[in-house]
């Protein structure tokens, strides 16, 4: 019988994060080549040139649906060849914009659901029917995912939505022993939040306990291998204090810019909802099940 060769799958591969995963990935050993995804073909060359040749990458924009289904021709013809199995399937490309809804053009707000759901959802269908049991889906979410957020409406929208849709599709798989996780992280240290701030006049501008992208991508594969739904890691993801079967999983600062004279600071704590013989439920709360704002 012809050994198949084993892949991981990783969109957004040129960025702070997704080059955490390429890296981190490449010394599993149940992963022969990595198929790197991104938009910018320099950005590409120079990973595959400073990971090497297990590398091979693909220019694509996953906001177009054409393009990932040529990708998908390309993977099925690639299977019939050598047997191929998808061990990962990191979904990481993202788009952001932090502004209020009227800064943002129709092409622009679309273009972040595009990228930021459709092509979740697409990568999912095309690569699924090459996964096998112990093989693992990585979607990242955000914490951002846990509520309604103000001039990031769109972004926090949609990350809600990879969370939810990521966790049910795991339980979809699990007669297949395919594991999904949502990664949902506080503040990474990326270029993500650079290109998200466009000078608008109301936005998120400040950081407060920013992480590195090796840690996020660390704890995320240690989580997926357990078969998590849910991997969360912030500046506060190590403490934890449990009460009456509630987990605070993590803490979390969001300052405004101030309006007049005041600062807005927003308080997030996530919590872990314990619940004897049903699915662990998370949400973001405080006194009102919302973001505690205190003006200053």
């Amino acid at each position: 019988m012809i050994k198949g060769k084993k892949i991981a799958i990783v969109t957004g591969a040129t960025g702070g994060l997704g080059r955490e995963f390429v890296r981190l990935l490449l010394k599993e050993k149940n992963v022969d080549e990595i198929w790197a995804l991104a938009r910018n073909e320099k950005k590409l060359s120079r990973l595959k040139d400073k990971f090497g040749k297990k590398i091979k990458i693909y220019s694509i924009d996953l906001s177009s649906v054409r393009q990932i289904k040529c990708f998908g021709e390309e993977l099925h013809e690639e299977a019939g060849r050598k047997n191929l199995e998808i061990s990962y399937l990191v979904n990481n490309a993202g788009f952001a914009k932090f502004c209020s809804y009227g800064d943002l053009s129709v092409e622009e707000s679309l273009n972040m659901m595009h990228v930021n759901m459709d092509a979740v959802v697409a990568m999912g269908l095309v690569c699924i029917p090459y996964m096998k049991k112990g093989s693992h889906m990585i979607n990242i979410a955000s914490q951002a995912s846990f509520q309604p957020l103000p001039y990031q409406n769109i972004y926090s929208s949609t990350k809600s939505f990879v969370r939810n849709y990521s966790r049910a599709l795991n339980v979809e798989l699990k007669e297949k022993g395919i594991c999904v996780t949502a990664v949902c992280p506080g503040w990474i240290k990326t270029d993500l939040y650079k290109r998200a701030e466009i000078g608008a006049r109301k936005a998120t501008t400040k950081y407060v306990g920013m992480v590195t992208p090796d840690k996020v991508a660390k704890k995320a594969l240690k989580d997926a291998k357990k078969c998590k739904d849910i991997s969360i890691y912030s500046l506060k993801s190590g403490i934890h204090n449990t009460c009456a079967g509630i987990k605070i999983a993590s803490i979390s600062l969001r300052i405004r810019e101030p309006a007049g004279k005041h600062l807005t600071i927003a308080l997030e704590i996530t919590f872990l909802f314990l619940s004897c013989g049903l699915p662990a439920l998370y949400h973001s709360a405080s006194s009102a099940g919302k973001i505690i704002f205190l003006t200053l």
